[in-house]
């Protein structure tokens, strides 16, 4: 989550997260702590005997929630634990998600269809229901279209027109090559049952790629079946976002790789040099690079052995180190020498 990291916020990093994760959606956790309170008081006080305490399950989900949520505010909420915890696990930007730990809607949701199913006479219920349904439309933002005029949502979040073209354009050239080939021989044979062998199966067999900045996160979501050779934090520092509180030292083999290719790719560095570079790309197994036709150093990166397989959309695609049949692949001496 940007902009929230522990080293900012320290012992009221917790509670910054939660307040980030509910938003305008507050309202459900003041209705989940409201019907746990007034669940357990109703439990503990009364005398077993009424309908209403035993159907249905009132006791079993209000002692599942608090014993829930006393473990987790001791040990996953903690924020003493979590100060020294969260950044040695480098989960700084994505703890917000550990909320999801604690079931905060479904808690909401079932407190409030208890309410409305715990009177006898029909009519008071249906009341009950639809003064709930008014509040949630009126005060959540659970539908905005309801709230103004009915107006259907759009899609706001609309992802580059290039991606889809430039996707299908790898996947058709990976899937012709000898590498291509021999990764989906060895999936075969790997066995579904076990860590490794999943692992063969789901990512070995995917091109691994390098795309642009503006590009490359919603390459994320919208083609599973692409590896992207920087991670989400490693892409964010390169470019100079210090937001997500992790950084990268001189000493990062990881990242120097990645920003070596990076540099490369776009001139930003002459000391990289071709030998360099070709190591970086081996040793991170990129397999794909796409650059905009009016940034990339095309001399430098066809001097690596990069091959140019595509003009597409305003950018290049070049592949690395993949081979097809009857093809052979050029030594880092011939190919610079070429």
């Amino acid at each position: 989550m940007e902009g929230v990291t522990v080293s900012k916020y320290g012992l009221a990093f917790v509670a910054e997260s939660l307040r980030k994760y509910l938003g305008e959606s507050w309202l459900l956790l003041a209705v989940c702590l409201l019907g746990m309170i007034v669940s357990a008081v109703l439990v503990s006080f009364g005398d077993g005997k009424s309908k209403s305490l035993t159907s249905p399950g009132l006791k079993d989900v209000t002692c599942m929630n608090w014993t829930v949520l006393i473990f987790l505010s001791l040990t996953l909420y903690n924020p003493v634990l979590v100060k020294s915890l969260i950044p040695g696990l480098g989960m700084t930007t994505v703890y917000y998600r550990s909320f999801w730990a604690f079931p905060i809607v479904l808690a909401a949701a079932y407190y409030l269809a208890y309410l409305a199913g715990g009177f006898q006479k029909r009519w008071l219920s249906a009341m009950i229901l639809a003064g709930i349904v008014a509040c949630a439309v009126i005060f959540m933002p659970l539908n905005p279209g309801i709230r103004y005029h009915l107006q259907l949502p759009t899609n706001v979040y609309k992802v580059n027109g290039a991606i889809p073209v430039l996707a299908d354009a790898i996947h058709e050239d990976f899937e012709q090559t000898d590498q291509y080939q021999e990764k989906m021989e060895k999936a075969a044979n790997a066995d579904p049952e076990t860590r490794k062998g999943l692992r063969k199966i789901m990512v070995q067999t995917l091109p691994k790629c390098v795309f642009p900045y503006d590009m490359e996160f919603q390459v994320r979501q919208y083609d599973a079946s692409i590896a992207l050779t920087c991670k989400r934090d490693m892409r964010l520092y390169y470019e100079g976002n210090r937001s997500t509180g992790v950084t990268y030292s001189g000493t990062s083999g990881a990242y120097i790789r990645r920003k070596r290719i990076l540099d490369g790719m776009y001139g930003r560095d002459p000391s990289v040099s071709v030998s360099s570079f070709r190591k970086a790309m081996e040793k991170t197994k990129t397999n794909y690079l796409v650059v905009e036709n009016d940034q990339d150093s095309q001399d430098f990166l066809t001097a690596a052995g990069c091959s140019l397989i595509g003009d597409i959309a305003g950018y290049h695609i070049y592949s690395f180190g993949l081979t097809k049949s009857g093809e052979k692949l050029l030594p880092a001496s011939e190919t610079a020498a070429n």
